[in-house]
């Protein structure tokens, strides 16, 4: 048995060229699918157009970024692909659109599009793209695990390189907005889900006292403009804060002994905060702090390398947060060297999903180890 994947990067701005570089990269006799992510300053239909011409025939799901993950670390302005080769994946792929109208009915019947039959010694699995300003993963992840009945499931919400304007997952041939794709796959590698962030719990706390959770907008907290209740907590003044600050000092609701990191997306004019998850009226929020971004994450890494042997390759949903507070903290090298160690192939996100959780902040996705007997495969 060869290699399963194949990963492929380029560098080219030009979508002609981007592809064209892809596929030199990429032996498209093997290929059972193809997972991309992109930069969203692409031209995105012509850079559909490209991927048509040279993909003929391939199942194909991916979406827009807000940077890109690769085995060199981070990337900007970038095409990245995940060729999975056919004797070791099987995919097929499902559009939702629109996302507010997804209910149970219709989670059941993309399910049965997903696996009408299952390979012999393939184990499933899901991956979901998200449009990431959307406001919907909640609802629409809700009903999906409902009736995934225990298949393994994570994702990711489509960026478009922070400019919270329009973000799109691409299905059939075409970009999509307020929409997303589910992706079902089915392989013989052992794999695991595995979800990381590196905050710790202080003791002040801020009390959502107005909100409309559909819209992710906050007005009070603890009785006071949003935004300037955040301010003050952080010390920053008001008319200063930027995303960098909502990377570097994060809140989360606590749901039982575990702390969930609910990521500010954007002051508004009338000094209310959007969210990247729903928020609701007495929701209690905790300021939190960062340890190291890479120690937790590598002992969870080695704990499935224990389980599931040596990394055949990572698929990593990143929050743009993380990435926004390692250049901040100028640790854009310790990090990168830490995910050179690993095949990696992903994307910085506007949020991610594990096991049915729209989550903020955190590094999500799967791990996949190669067959059983076969340590490296060449």
């Amino acid at each position: 048995m060869l290699n399963p994947y194949v990963i492929a990067t380029s560098q080219h701005t030009d979508p002609q060229q981007a592809v064209a570089d892809i596929a030199a990269q990429i032996d498209q006799t093997r290929l059972g699918g193809l997972i991309f992510f992109c930069s969203a300053h692409y031209p995105l239909e012509a850079l559909a157009r490209a991927l048509n011409q040279q993909f003929v025939g391939c199942e194909m799901a991916g979406c827009t970024s807000a940077g890109e993950l690769t085995h060199h670390g981070y990337a900007t302005d970038s095409l990245v692909v995940l060729g999975l080769h056919h004797d070791a994946f099987i995919m097929r792929s499902a559009l939702i659109q629109p996302l507010s109208s997804f209910d149970r009915q219709q989670a059941a019947l993309l399910c049965d599009q997903l696996f009408p039959a299952a390979g012999a010694g393939f184990q499933p699995l899901v991956l979901s793209l998200f449009d990431g300003l959307s406001s919907q993963e909640e609802w629409v992840l809700a009903a999906l695990e409902a009736e995934l009945g225990g298949i393994a499931h994570c994702g990711g919400s489509a960026a478009d390189d922070i400019h919270l304007r329009r973000t799109h997952v691409f299905y059939r041939g075409a970009f999509h907005t307020h929409a997303g794709v589910v992706i079902g796959l089915q392989t013989c590698l052992p794999f695991a889900v595995f979800s990381h962030h590196h905050l710790r719990p202080l003791h002040t706390k801020l009390v959502v006292t107005e909100a409309d959770p559909h819209q992710r907008r906050v007005y009070e907290l603890n009785g006071m403009p949003a935004a300037q209740a955040y301010a003050e907590l952080i010390g920053q003044p008001l008319e200063q804060l930027s995303p960098v600050d909502f990377a570097l000092h994060p809140l989360a609701v606590k749901r039982g002994e575990t702390y969930y990191v609910r990521a500010i997306q954007q002051v508004n004019h009338d000094a209310s905060l959007d969210f990247y998850c729903a928020m609701g009226k007495g929701s209690v929020l905790t300021q939190m702090y960062a340890e190291d971004l890479t120690s937790g994450l590598d002992e969870q890494w080695r704990q499935l390398e224990a389980n599931l042997g040596p990394a055949a390759f990572i698929l990593a949903c990143d929050c743009v947060l993380r990435r926004l507070e390692s250049e901040e903290r100028q640790q854009q090298s310790q990090l990168a060297a830490f995910l050179r160690q690993r095949p990696l192939i992903g994307f910085n996100t506007y949020g991610e999903q594990a096991t049915g959780v729209h989550l903020n902040h955190t590094i999500t996705g799967f791990f996949f180890g190669y067959p059983r007997g076969l340590i490296q495969l060449t």
